[in-house]
């Protein structure tokens, strides 16, 4: 079982990658890259409880492996531009299997 402490270093981690991964899109010229990182950043910053934390970081591992796999085939316009869109309330859901 993960301490508080644990988590807020997960919290910690991830934001710092979201940021990282917000100049890369900025270098790249990736515009919609840049947004989805950013709206990660957002939904962290207001990820409070270990359930926000552990499910915020999960969708934003699977859209930035995503968002590479579409970058790589040169499917730009396929990328997502907020981590919103896959929530739903207090879930995380996959709308048309759009991550598998």
């Amino acid at each position: 079982m993960l301490e508080n402490q644990d988590f807020l270093q997960l919290k910690e981690s991830a934001f710092a990658t979201a940021k990282e991964l917000t100049g890369l899109g900025d270098i790249l010229d990736i515009p919609v890259f840049t947004q989805l990182c950013q709206s990660i950043k957002q939904k962290l910053l207001v990820a409070k409880s270990p359930a926000d934390i552990t499910n915020t970081t999960s969708l934003a591992l699977q859209l930035w492996r995503r968002s590479q796999s579409l970058i790589l085939n040169q499917n730009v316009s396929e990328l997502p531009s907020v981590i919103n869109q896959f929530w739903d309330g207090d879930n995380i859901y996959l709308r048309n299997n759009y991550l598998e």
